[in-house]
């Protein structure tokens, strides 16, 4: 299989896991966010840390395999290179005897074997983990991957800007203005990557908007339920449960605060999601590209966890955290190399597309499972996402 079609089945293959596993991830979220009977819930910021810590040992144990498994594949090319170049010189006596120089020239040539062999053996053990090693080296101190700190850093201030717009915003006001993430990352795609998008796409971008608003705005109405949206490194959104729903101060500064808090944290989104996907196909390997971005986004998440350890004197990691928290946090770390996935072989613009898709089936799910019947603005949002998926791939 060449290395077009390769990036063709994996740029379907990780869009297509990405709608099944976002739709199983929030549905997931929704029963693990559930208080127990004496009100209680996990703490957030903790199981955020675990999560990148997660995605932080599967990306090294996944690097050192790799790098591994490239050092002793070349080992045995160069071993086997010197075997082939060896020739053995016969020796010819005065009077020649054939059978004597026969034997003579098998048994020089075993030794040389056995000899080089020998010295195979020798070399490689010394230099088997001497070429493991300078490989990690040159991956881990590249000095590319600090160019994963500004990605990393964009996603701690979307993770605050939407906890602090979730408490001047409503549902809808929140959906609505979440929804100009499309738009931002459409800008930065073109800005950045050199992405040329002609006006059927942009409309596509604006209809796909509409449509999820018009579904979700429907669906939060039915079932009104407090939470905080917390960003993982993955650009997934990790749903976060508080004890109770949050108190909306609607005083005449709060929508505009909410509003512009919340314009903040999509461009947060657009940018990084953007950064993270050139770097993806330009400069790191995938799983090198995923450690430093697990590692620089590790180091804040532990900012609010050691903050609330100080303020309430106290430190309790697995608090409240039950199996379907654990669930949760495994989904993820599955999730967040999906999305990478999706950024390397597709881009976030189809990436998006395929979120908004499993948002829908979300809906559809929660109403079959809660007993909400389905309404006729549910159905019409549904239509304009799906001709916002056609009209794209056709532009």
């Amino acid at each position: 299989m060449d290395d077009s079609r390769k990036n063709l089945v994996l740029k379907f293959t990780s869009l297509g896991l990405l709608i099944p596993h976002t739709i199983f991830y929030t549905i997931l979220a929704a029963v693990a966010r559930k208080s127990d009977a004496n009100g209680h819930v996990f703490f957030g910021p903790m199981a955020v840390v675990y999560m990148e810590f997660g995605k932080l040992l599967l990306s090294l144990g996944a690097t050192i395999h790799r790098l591994a498994t490239e050092s002793n594949q070349e080992l045995r090319n160069e071993s086997s290179n010197r075997k082939d170049e060896y020739i053995p010189i016969p020796t010819r006596s005065a009077e020649p005897n054939w059978e004597a120089d026969e034997a003579e020239k098998n048994q020089s040539t075993f030794n040389a074997l056995d000899i080089q062999d020998t010295m195979d053996i020798d070399l490689a053990q010394k230099t088997k983990f001497q070429r493991f090693y300078q490989k990690f080296s040159d991956e881990i101190f590249n000095t590319s991957a600090f160019r994963l700190i500004p990605p990393s850093i964009l996603y701690v201030f979307q993770n605050n800007l939407q906890v602090f717009a979730a408490g001047h915003l409503t549902p809808a006001e929140y959906q609505i203005v979440g929804q100009t993430k499309l738009a931002f990352t459409a800008i930065f795609s073109v800005l950045i990557l050199r992405k040329v998008l002609n006006y059927k796409h942009w409309l596509s971008i604006a209809v796909l908007s509409i449509g999820t608003i018009t579904v979700q705005l429907v669906s939060s109405s039915e079932i009104q339920k407090g939470h905080t949206v917390i960003a993982s490194t993955s650009g997934q959104d990790v749903s976060v449960s508080e004890s109770s729903s949050p108190v909306v101060l609607r005083t005449q500064w709060s929508l505009m605060i909410g509003t512009l808090a919340m314009l903040g944290a999509s461009i947060c989104s657009g940018l990084g999601g953007v950064l993270i996907e050139m770097l993806l196909k330009k400069k790191l390997h995938f799983w090198t590209t995923n450690v430093f971005l697990a590692f620089f986004s590790l180091l804040p998440a532990l900012v609010p966890v050691f903050a609330n350890a100080i303020y309430e004197s106290s430190f309790h990691p697995f608090q409240y955290f039950t199996g379907y928290v654990w669930a949760l946090i495994a989904m993820n770390i599955v999730g967040g190399i999906i999305a990478s996935l999706t950024m390397k072989y597709a881009d976030n613009i189809l990436k998006n597309f395929a979120v908004a898709i499993s948002l829908i089936g979300t809906v559809y799910l929660s109403a079959i499972v809660v007993g909400i019947s389905v309404t006729a603005s549910q159905v019409f949002g549904t239509a304009l996402v799906i001709a916002a998926i056609a009209g794209y791939a056709r532009a």
